[in-house]
Parts: structure tokens; C-alpha cells; sequence
């Protein structure tokens, strides 16, 4: 997520080759605001929309929306202070002092919000949120009161007698370094969390970064040229399409795949079979659920769905499809080679489950029934499921007699 830091022209050192270069600037000066004024176009139009959907009460909605609003405030000082650059009418320099203080004070702002959005996405914890928005801001402030200083001390950038913006190498520097710091923390947290972050997910968080980059490079060789913001917020697209419209297949309280996602994977999995692998669907029903909830109440029932969904991601392979079926029943559809066994995931899951009763300390245990099936050659997804369900009713039915006659 790096920051732009624009800066004069080289070998502009007089009047007289200010003159000379006016014609490139002119250029670039119309080229940045255009691209700026595309880029607000497009946030804006992400922003009423995503104002518009159902789902935008949620947490991580709302911090991606902050993130929006950030890049359109950002960027819209960013085309101001292109427009104001070398203009002559009156207040011009003032305005073009402030808009730049503004500039420098904000550009970390993108990286931080950054920041905290793919730290929700990963944790799930707004109390986490806090804390790490507490040591973020540490820099920020830091960054805000240099910033501001820059118009009275010239501390980031200096404006000249032709009202022409010049940086301070290399102090103009650091909201950069507070960017490249918010960057680390995003893609050290990605990294270490890959396993517990689904696959479709995992690389658009990951790569938001990598368009910026480039266009870093590209502005270097082309010098005055502003590239960032509008990478910023062709990044932001990709995410919203990858990661935000998550919400049309994604089960929000355990984070998994909901049972539409289910059905268009299987219709898509079942016509695609390999000779040399099996397709095994497991259909899981948390027992006794009800009692959980009429003992405990509907919020620890919804965590003992939380609890058992962390525990399916964890045993399954990364490439493995888990999703909230109905209720307290789940589905995991896995791809095996041959000389694989299902028993053996079904053994890892068993294990996982009395390791967590065993140590989880809460006044009840995860106990589930399972029924699985292997893919039958020209069967359609809603007979594959039927199966996994009537035999996952087999043994819940043994599991009741069992108890009768107990």
C-alpha cells in the first residue's frame, strides 16, 4: 500500500526552465486530475452501492466503506492540489500549501484503514480492533503534526514564489515508511493466518498492494505522473469483487460457504470428476443442539456453531469445501486420490473434537453425527447430498436407540 509522494521536475532550478518545461506539467496537471476524477467516479458509485445493500450493518462492511471514503477524500485533495499547482489567482499559494499539508497527513490514512480491515477479516474481533487502532495511530499523529507543520516550517515540501509545489528529500519520505509499516502488518498477519482464510479470499488481500507497486515504478519513469490513488482504487475493485460480494455465498456467523455457494460448487464439481480421484461429501448435525440453546441460550449456541466451524477448518486440506448447511448441520466435500481414505479425515476430526471437550472448559461437549458418501458416476448434486444425509440419519438414529436402550 505504498504512498504517493509527488515532487518537482528534475533540473527545474530557474525561472527560465520552469518556462521551458510549463507545456510538460501543464499535461501531467490535466492527466492527474482526470485520473483522480475517474477514481472518485468509481469509489463513489462502490460506496452508494454498498450503502445500498442489506448486509451493510456488518462490521467488516463498515470498515471497508471507511476505506472507500478514505480514498475519496484522499483523492480529491490530491486532484485539488494538482489543479492549484503553478496557478497565480488570488489565495492560490496559501491553498496550495494546506492542500499539500493535507495531502502528506492523509495518504498513511488508506494503509492504516487497510490495516485494520484485513485484521477483522482474519480475527473477527472488534476488542482486537481497538488495540490495534490505539499503536497504529501512534505514527499517524506523528505523521498529521508534521504534516501541518510543513506550512508554516517547510518541513515535507516547499511551495516557491511561482506557487510550484517542491519535496524535501528526504523527510517527505516518512508517510511513505508509516505506509510500507501498515503494509508489513497486513501481509505478515495474511501469511501466518493462510490456513484459516479461505483460498478465494487469501490472494486478493494478499496482492492488494501489488498495484500500487507497479504503479510506483511506472510513475518513476514517467516523472510527475500520479498513478497512485487510481491504483488504490482499482485494488479496492478487485476486493470488493472478490472478497466483498462474499456476502452472496458466505454464511456470516461461521464464515463459511452458505448452502447456495454448496449448490453451485457441487453442480460444478460433479460434472468435472477425475478418473484418478474421489469426490466424498460428509454431511455433519451438531447432537443434542437444542438443549445448548434452551440451557444456554441462542448466543452460545451460535458460538458453539463458531467453535465447531474453526474446528472443521482445521482438519480439513486447504483445498477441501466446508459450508453451514442448515441450522447445526454442515457439509465438507473433499477431493481424494485414490489411495486416500475419507476414514482418515473422519478419524482427524473425531481426534480434533475430544481434544477440544477435553480442554475447552465450557459446560457442555461438541458431539456430532456424520454421514458421508462417495460421488456416484452421472449423479446429480441433490441425489450426492441425499445420500450423505440419509446416512448421517443412520447413525443418529443408533446414537438414539443406543441411549433407549442404555
Amino acid at each position: 500500500m505504498p504512498v504517493q509522494i509527488r515532487g518537482s521536475y528534475p533540473d527545474i532550478r530557474t525561472l527560465q526552465n520552469r518556462t521551458r518545461y510549463r507545456p510538460v506539467k501543464t499535461m501531467y496537471h490535466f492527466t492527474n486530475v482526470v485520473l483522480d476524477t475517474f477514481t472518485l467516479i468509481l469509489m463513489l458509485i462502490i460506496l452508494v452501492n454498498n450503502i445500498r445493500r442489506i448486509n451493510y450493518s456488518t462490521t467488516d462492511q463498515r470498515i471497508y466503506n471507511l476505506l472507500v471514503i478514505t480514498i475519496i477524500i484522499v483523492t480529491f485533495v490530491d486532484g485539488f492540489s494538482w489543479y492549484i499547482d503553478s496557478k497565480t489567482f488570488v489565495y492560490a499559494y496559501e491553498l496550495n500549501k494546506i492542500s499539500n499539508a493535507l495531502l502528506y497527513a492523509l495518504a498513511p490514512l488508506c494503509g492504516l484503514v487497510w490495516t485494520v480491515y484485513v485484521d477483522f477479516k482474519i480475527y473477527k474481533d472488534e476488542k482486537r480492533i481497538k488495540t490495534l487502532i490505539g499503536y497504529a495511530l501512534i505514527p499517524f499523529v506523528i505523521n498529521l503534526v508534521a504534516s501541518l507543520s510543513s506550512i508554516f516550517y517547510n518541513v515535507y515540501f516547499s511551495i516557491d514564489q511561482n506557487n510550484t509545489f517542491e519535496r524535501n528529500i528526504p523527510y517527505s519520505l516518512f508517510p511513505f515508511a508509516i505506509t510500507i509499516l501498515y503494509a508489513a502488518y497486513s501481509v505478515v498477519i495474511t501469511v501466518k493466518n493462510r490456513k484459516n482464510i479461505p483460498r478465494r479470499n487469501y490472494y486478493p488481500i494478499l496482492s492488494y498492494m501489488v498495484i500500487p507497486l507497479i504503479c510506483i515504478l511506472v510513475q518513476a519513469s514517467w516523472y510527475g505522473l500520479s498513478l497512485v490513488y487510481s491504483a488504490f482504487a482499482l485494488s479496492l475493485v478487485i476486493v470488493y469483487i472478490r472478497v466483498q460480494n462474499e456476502l452472496n455465498v458466505t454464511d456470516y456467523l461461521t464464515g463459511l460457504s452458505n448452502r447456495s455457494h454448496l449448490v453451485v460448487y457441487l453442480e460444478s464439481e460433479c460434472r468435472k470428476v477425475r478418473s484418478d480421484k474421489d469426490l466424498y461429501g460428509i454431511m455433519l448435525d451438531i447432537d443434542n443442539f437444542k438443549n445448548i440453546n434452551d440451557k444456554y441460550g441462542h448466543f452460545e449456541g451460535d458460538k458453539a456453531l463458531e467453535l465447531f466451524s474453526e474446528i472443521l477448518r482445521k482438519v480439513s486440506a486447504p483445498d477441501s469445501f466446508i459450508a453451514r448447511y442448515a441450522g447445526d448441520e454442515f457439509v465438507v466435500i473433499e477431493r481424494l486420490n485414490k489411495d486416500e481414505s475419507i476414514l482418515d479425515y473422519i478419524a482427524r476430526l473425531k481426534k480434533a473434537v475430544e481434544n477440544f471437550n477435553r480442554t475447552s472448559g465450557l459446560n457442555y461437549d461438541l458431539e456430532y453425527s456424520l454421514g458421508y458418501a462417495r460421488y456416484l458416476s452421472k449423479e446429480t448434486y441433490k441425489e450426492f447430498l441425499s445420500r450423505m444425509d440419509a446416512n448421517m440419519y443412520i447413525e443418529k438414529n443408533k446414537k438414539k436407540e443406543a441411549m433407549k436402550k442404555g
